[in-house]
């Protein structure tokens, strides 16, 4: 941030992609509600301390916490936010690796290579996050690029968290220059331990999407739709095949009042499985949002008035075909 600058431009890192929070604070991404409290209050002091008796900078310092800092807080230090804002995170970064290369996304920088090449990743990440908080906000010239260099590692976090590519690269190396011995060895406990049945990736990718499609719907049922839409968006990019994850993200959706939304997704749902039962729920619920009737019930035959013609023959009428039409894409 140059001398004239009123705020600091973080486009790098986490941030080209997304605001960055967790950056702006200071904060490592796998802090806890305390850590990042006190991340908070750490920021504010150095910046209401650190400028006291030099005005122009102290007014500076105030437009920052006011615009900048307290917006973060707001996000990371209520729960219900955080972990809407951390879903966000997850399923940017899961879309970037589906439209890009992973060798694209790395940030080129000297920290995030050595975080990559860490076997230890998790803790090299903490400690380098703690060591740039420590001189973020120690000059106010020179925030924005401190800034850029912890959304850096966040974004790096986030690909090596979704990837785990550090970790198996540890593994293989530590493979690859043990030196191989000709002499037969002892068996040892080790050896007698069963290994871990391999998961597939597809049933990696299943699990997790029902992990997230429970917790979307423990949301609804404490009435947290936002937080349940968003579990929920991340299941169906893991499995978009399960008509139940449309339909409760279709009834998330329309107790917000986002009716349109709600509806697209009911109606995806019921195409998948016109028998399952969250979608019939889900698209009775919106009709009668609209004063219509259930669309997925069989049409009820109402009893015609007879009507007499002039020459003593019955007439026929005709019933309409309303109801099919009523859930018709446009």
């Amino acid at each position: 941030m140059g001398s004239n600058s009123e705020l600091p431009t973080i486009n790098q890192g986490l941030a080209r992609y997304e605001s960055d929070y967790y950056a702006i604070l200071g904060a490592p991404i796998s802090a806890e509600a305390k850590q990042i409290s006190d991340s908070y209050k750490q920021v504010c002091k150095a910046l209401r301390v650190g400028f006291v008796g030099r005005s122009e900078e102290a007014d500076r310092a105030t437009r920052l916490i006011a615009k900048v800092i307290n917006p973060a807080k707001e996000i990371l230090c209520k729960d219900k936010e955080r972990i809407e804002y951390d879903a966000v995170l997850k399923i940017r970064v899961e879309r970037l690796l589906q439209q890009k290369p992973l060798a694209e996304l790395w940030p080129n920088s000297e920290k995030v290579s050595r975080l990559r090449r860490s076997p230890q990743w998790r803790t090299e990440y903490a400690e380098l996050i703690h060591q740039l908080a420590k001189e973020q906000y120690a000059s106010l010239d020179q925030v924005a690029e401190m800034t850029i260099q912890l959304s850096e590692l966040n974004l790096a976090y986030l690909l090596l968290r979704e990837t785990g590519q550090a970790e198996q690269a540890s593994s293989s190396s530590t493979i690859s220059t043990s030196t191989p011995s000709t002499d037969p060895q002892p068996n040892t406990v080790a050896e007698a331990v069963p290994k871990p049945p391999v998961v597939s990736p597809e049933e990696a990718a299943r699990l997790d999407a029902d992990k997230r499609f429970k917790q979307g719907q423990q949301m609804i049922d404490n009435k947290q739709y936002r937080e349940a839409v968003q579990f929920l968006t991340i299941a169906i990019n893991k499995s978009p095949l399960e008509a139940s994850f449309y339909a409760l993200r279709g009834i998330a959706q329309l107790r917000q009042g986002n009716r349109t939304m709600a509806k697209e997704d009911l109606q995806h749902a019921y195409r998948i499985d016109p028998t399952n039962e969250e979608a019939k729920q889900g698209m009775k619920e919106e009709a009668q949002t609209r004063g219509l009737d259930d669309p997925t019930a069989p049409p009820a035959r109402t009893p015609q008035p007879q009507k007499i013609a002039s020459k003593g023959k019955a007439t026929k009428e005709g019933g309409g075909g309303l109801l099919g039409r009523l859930f018709k894409r446009n």
